[in-house]
């Protein structure tokens, strides 16, 4: 499908004999029916057309009959000289071996055609030439040589104004840039992609997004990885459901359940393994590497390595150095942990010489990794103390811990570029809102002066005689009556449309709130972050910035919702414990826990509810209490009613205003004090209220002892959630 330009790249070509563009348009059975009368150059050219449609029309591999009309094409273009059929015929035979994995035997094709294409003029043919050579030498590792020649594709691209052809390029440029480890310039070209792919192209944009999973994934953030694969679900609804799953989904799948297992969560991983279910004689050796973690994440090592000998083994056939490293590795350790070490010891120098001689530092990285271990074990201390060395400083080329944070700043910056943009939107809508109110109600003002003016008309006319009062009165009438039907329509319009505003007031006033919350969660933390700079403690601030962007990401995505399912408010509100934890050197600890069976992923309630009241616990009366200090969140659910009771045993409420009477810092805390006003606003309109109630709790001899917060939300299921 990402080379669909190629089904169309003869269609502007004049030829002699029969019209190349009717022949262009017509489909696989037609061209058939032309083939049966066609001679000469209309037969090489109906030839090569119909070979090229069958290879990218049916989505199998290039059968016997499509190889035979590619070679009588190339046999009768030779036997004429006719440079463009041979062109075109040696492409074709490029892209057979190629659809084959082949990339080795389809490049002396494509180097053959290309000098014919240029010579004959056939600017679609020297582009596809260019793109599949591009992509043979990034299959084979040698990414530098690819770079240069898809350019040349996207700028001869450009010069056509093929637009979707030059978007698929930069995706190429993205993949071989990931591939030679300078992750900042995939990033770069994957977001340039972005914002060429038009909307109604699916199928582009899915492949731009798996490709920046891919590279988050490499990058050591698969969080943010499965946020993208989780955007690509959402343009194919129900797909999962289906037997077979529409390109590219289940690539995009397999890096989620990749990111599943770099992440340490097993059962998210099976269950991606389950929707997209690849029988071993059927899978790739992407698939193969998949599929043989899995088996080691279980610690099944004997049946992890069929799949890693089989990506090894296909990957070596086809000549696609990146796979064959990769599962080299995997083979590797999987040997490693077998005490095997003699295989071990073979495949990983294998892995190491192959990812040396294309410059895959990721894969040098991890392969001289797997070797220290191995020497280290043999004993050989000189060569592991040489191969950590090689990983170390390996390690400082890729410089993962900068790359992690260039690029979740760079993502987060991007959410809030989106979320002002969003917010200028909205104030504009407002503006537009408004400016009709005034149109109407200007409209209404001339209608009533028309209507003084008519009445003072007919007053006119019954002075001018008593001939015609008669006429002069029913028409006064009749017209009275037409524009009191009139005005009542408009009064019940006017009506509805006060409704409708106060509806979309509320709606605003929501969003103010919830908008409210970020700088409240970033004003505190860039503290906390400030803090552990000016006290020297790197490691600290580093670990707390790590975690705060996790947050902020989280809470960029979050906010813009009116409700989110409990899951994710739990995660944001652990994430924010573990910042004030960390925050507070774990002079408190805490637990959240479940009095009977809360289903949190069906669960909606308003984002950031639960935190403003942890932070008051935390803030007025923990950190003022001397010895343990524990915070408990409990979660029932009652009559559809969700229950959460936030207890702490801090100083209380009374002992809390008076230490803040004596602080110099005497600001009104903010976030609970906007979390009250947006359960103002939840409960406008409803019948079964959000409850709130603060409890002193105190001793047998009276002593303050802490507070208890006890919340009552009403749940909202799925459908409500989309009713919101």
């Amino acid at each position: 499908m990402r080379n669909f330009f190629l089904i169309v790249c003869l269609i502007n070509v004049s030829i002699h004999g029969l019209s190349q563009r009717y022949i262009a348009t017509l489909n696989i059975d037609s061209l058939k029916a032309v083939l049966l009368t066609a001679k000469d150059t209309t037969r090489i050219n109906t030839l090569n057309l119909l070979a090229r449609r069958i290879l990218f029309n049916t989505g199998t591999l290039p059968d016997s009959t499509t190889i035979r009309y590619i070679e009588e094409a190339l046999v009768l273009s030779r036997k004429t000289n006719y440079h463009k059929g041979i062109g075109n015929s040696l492409l074709n035979k490029g892209i057979e071996a190629s659809s084959n994995h082949h990339y080795n035997k389809s490049l002396p094709f494509l180097r053959e055609a290309l000098p014919l294409l240029i010579e004959s003029g056939d600017m679609y043919g020297m582009i596809s030439t260019y793109g599949f050579t591009g992509q043979a030498f990034q299959s084979m590792g040698d990414n530098k040589t690819a770079l240069s020649y898809f350019d040349t594709t996207r700028k001869l691209s450009l010069e056509l104004n093929d637009s979707s052809t030059a978007t698929w390029q930069l995706v190429h440029i993205m993949h071989s840039y990931h591939n030679l480890g300078n992750y900042n310039e995939a990033y770069k070209k994957g977001q340039e992609a972005l914002t060429e792919v038009t909307k109604d192209d699916i199928i582009l944009r899915s492949w731009i997004l798996t490709n920046l999973a891919n590279l988050f994934l490499a990058a050591g953030l698969p969080e943010i990885a499965i946020d993208y694969v989780d955007k690509i679900k959402k343009f194919y609804p129900g797909a999962t459901s289906q037997t077979k799953l529409p390109w590219p989904l289940p690539m995009a799948l397999r890096i989620g359940g990749d990111a599943f297992l770099q992440m340490n969560k097993l059962d998210s991983a099976l269950a991606i393994e389950k929707l997209i279910h690849i029988p071993l004689n059927d899978q790739d050796a992407r698939d193969n590497l998949f599929y043989g973690r899995l088996y080691v994440a279980q610690k099944q090592y004997e049946k992890a390595l069929p799949y890693f000998t089989r990506g090894f083994n296909t990957s070596s056939t086809n000549q696609h150095k990146i796979q064959m490293s990769q599962n080299a590795i995997e083979l590797g350790n999987t040997y490693l942990l077998l005490n095997v070490d003699e295989k071990a010891l073979h495949y990983t120098l294998q892995a190491l010489q192959i990812a040396d001689s294309i410059h895959a530092l990721h894969e040098i990285k991890s392969a001289a990794a797997t070797l220290a271990r191995i020497y280290e074990k043999k004993k050989n201390y000189s060569k592991a103390y040489y191969y950590d060395q090689l990983f170390k400083s390996t390690s400082n080329l890729l410089a993962t811990d900068e790359y992690k944070r260039k690029l979740a700043l760079v993502q987060i910056q991007n959410e809030l570029d989106k979320q002002l943009h969003e917010s200028s939107m909205l104030i504009s809508e407002n503006l537009i809102k408004k400016q009709e109110v005034k149109i109407k109600q200007k409209q209404i003002e001339k209608v009533s002066i028309l209507k003084n003016i008519l009445i003072a008309s007919l007053g006119i006319f019954l002075i001018l005689g008593l001939i015609v009062f008669r006429n002069i009165t029913l028409k006064r009438r009749n017209e009275k009556q037409r524009l009191e039907h009139k005005l009542e329509l408009q009064k019940i319009e006017s009506e509805k449309r006060k409704v409708e505003l106060q509806q979309e007031a509320t709606g605003l006033e929501m969003q103010a709130l919830r908008a409210q919350m970020n700088p409240h969660f970033i004003f505190n933390c860039l503290s906390s972050i400030n803090r552990f700079i000016l006290k020297n403690e790197s490691e600290s601030a580093s670990d707390y910035l790590t975690k705060f962007s996790r947050l902020m990401r989280m809470v960029l995505h979050r906010s813009k919702e009116p409700v989110i399912i409990l899951e994710d408010e739990l995660e944001m509100l652990q994430l924010y414990l573990d910042l004030e934890r960390l925050r507070f050197k774990n002079t408190f600890d805490y637990t959240i826990s479940f009095r009977n069976d809360v289903d949190v992923s069906s669960i909606y309630i308003p984002p950031l509810l639960l935190q403003p009241f942890a932070e008051n616990a935390i803030w007025h009366g923990l950190l003022h209490k001397e010895g343990e200090r524990h915070l408990t969140i409990d979660l029932s659910e009652e009559n559809n009613i969700l229950l959460c009771t936030i207890v702490d045993n801090g100083i209380g409420r009374e002992a809390a205003a008076v230490v803040k009477s004596k602080s110099a810092e005497k600001q009104k805390s903010m976030g609970l004090q906007i979390t009250r006003e947006r359960l103002a606003l939840i409960n406008r309109g409803l019948e079964q209220k959000t409850g709130l109630e603060i409890e002193d709790l105190f001793d047998k001899e009276g002593n303050a002892t802490g507070t208890r917060v006890i919340l009552r939300i009403r749940i909202r299921g799925t459908i409500e959630k989309f009713a919101v």
